[in-house]
């Protein structure tokens, strides 16, 4: 274990913290200088024209290195921002010649939604080449994560122009699987063993929907998409997933334009609930292999077999949803680029409308995390894996359309929604980039409030499954209240432009 010693201003700590975890895994800091391996002193000045980072990194296996950044003010965010995106550079050279590689292709970024840096620069009017060139000289990106960020805004702009602050967007979680995958986080459990807890669970969320849909509709407001995710909702049978959109359709006050339901596992889609979801007017399914690798499969403890999601699939096609989404893992354990290949050509067969491409977060909760058998992908491969999916995907005719991060992912890579031209899912793009009012119910599920593109609050659900329903008429009441909230602000709003 390293021992590091970092002496800069306090108000700059943070910013570094994830840097240092890509280049020293697992450090620790310490205020005691002498105990230290590595010493990092950082001295910043904001000056007239833009701000000025000294960096000096030394220790007894290192040499002692040194760099100074003195950049402009570039407008796109406040000094301080600016100025510890400065900081983070400075670190990022100092390492990269301390250590001599780079490690990670995101640079300096290390937020979960970097297209909305972007869609701010395009919103201030600013030319594609500037933002290449900013993205590059100031952020450290690589040129072709610079692209894929160009790429993901080009599709998202007429979306997100025509966000309104009437509409807001609602997610509805279940909780429940069929087994636990060993490389899940989620708070979602094995529906067998909390089977008693499934009836319960649902009455609490159909009171949930009704109070919010009733105060949604009392203050003027539209539901514009629905995803329905978890977990699994097709774990529901289906009577009980019946309740659940009966409860929906009967407070919706108009038509929604996109309706997604997370079908991820093909092991709980018989027909009889394809056939159910249509009827209720779900337009947009994801049915996830993860990976059409039948031994990958097993190890990961899914439950269903290449065969079963085929089967699936082509039944809900047979059906007629407007959009089939398949969403994929790049870096499972065992799975090369090969087999990476193996699995888009026999989906390539299928035509799927969106195919949404994940890299392996190992995640403290993930049961994957905690095996010491497992060999992981190094960063150089997994990178080829993600470059090779994508080119892939683009050959068949799908473009990136939205895109996050997660911490711990394998390469410090990204997740990409890919789709064809005109199926990008609308709920997707709006909630990553918070320019119009999500409302999260049920368990472990956020909402996020906007007016005028402009995120105000989060907030957040239990993510256990007793304490939430313990605490629903309070977390009602907050949802009531800041759905009010919101109304009251739209009514001022529309009163000033009156007068």
């Amino acid at each position: 274990m390293v021992f590091i010693h970092v002496d800069i201003d306090k108000k700059y700590r943070n910013t570094i913290n994830e840097l240092l975890h890509l280049y020293f895994p697992g450090h620790k800091q310490t205020g005691d200088e002498s105990a230290a391996d590595v010493v990092l002193c950082i001295k910043v000045k904001k000056n007239f024209d833009g701000p000025e980072v000294w960096a000096e990194l030394s220790g007894d296996r290192q040499h002692s290195e040194r760099n100074n950044i003195k950049l402009p003010w570039l407008g796109d965010t406040d000094p301080v921002n600016e100025t510890k995106r400065t900081v983070r550079l400075a670190i990022l050279q100092l390492l990269e010649t301390a250590v001599g590689e780079t490690k990670g292709y995101w640079g300096t970024l290390t937020s979960v939604r970097p297209t909305k840096i972007v869609n701010r620069m395009l919103d201030k009017g600013w030319a594609k080449k500037t933002i290449k060139a900013v993205l590059h000289d100031h952020y450290a990106l690589r040129y072709d994560k610079v692209q894929l960020l160009l790429d993901v805004t080009d599709s998202q702009r007429t979306i997100l122009k025509n966000s309104s602050n009437n509409c807001v967007n609602l997610y509805i979680g279940i909780p429940f699987c069929p087994s636990r995958c060993t490389y899940c986080s989620f708070p979602a459990v094995a529906v067998g063993s909390h089977a008693k807890l499934v009836e319960h669970y649902l009455t609490a969320l159909c009171e949930e929907v009704t109070s919010t849909l009733e105060a949604v509709q009392e203050h003027g407001l539209n539901v514009r998409t629905i995803y329905i995710g978890g977990g699994t909702p097709t774990v529901l049978n289906v009577g009980q997933l019946g309740r659940l959109l009966n409860t929906i359709d009967h407070h919706l006050n108009a038509d929604v334009k996109e309706y997604t339901v997370e079908a991820g596992r093909p092991d709980t889609l018989e027909e009889e609930k394809l056939k159910l979801l249509k009827s209720w007017g779900v337009d947009r399914i994801s049915i996830n292999p993860q990976t059409l690798s039948g031994e990958t499969l097993r190890k990961v403890g899914r439950l269903h077999t290449v065969d079963e999601f085929i089967k699936a699939y082509c039944s809900a096609r047979q059906l007629n949803f407007d959009i089939i989404n398949t969403d994929l893992i790049i870096g499972l354990p065992g799975e090369n680029i090969d087999t990476v290949k193996y699995t888009l050509d026999r989906l390539e067969d299928l035509h799927p409308d969106n195919i949404t491409v994940h890299t392996l977060a190992l995640k403290k909760a993930a049961k994957m995390r905690q095996s010491k058998e497992e060999q992981w992908v190094d960063d150089k491969e997994i990178d080829k894996m993600v470059s090779f999916a994508r080119r892939r995907i683009q050959e068949m005719g799908q473009q990136p359309y939205y895109m996050y991060r997660q911490k711990n992912t394998l390469g410090q890579l990204e997740n990409v929604g890919y789709s064809l031209p005109g199926k990008e899912s609308l709920y997707n793009i709006l909630m990553i980039e918070e320019r119009e009012t999500v409302i999260g119910l049920g368990v472990g599920s956020g909402s996020k409030w906007v007016f005028n593109q402009e995120l105000l609050d989060v907030t957040y659900n239990p993510k256990d499954i007793t304490i939430y329903m313990e605490r629903l008429p309070r977390l009602i009441r907050e949802k009531i209240d800041k759905i009010a909230f919101l109304g009251g602000m739209i009514n001022a709003d529309k009163e000033t432009q009156r007068h």
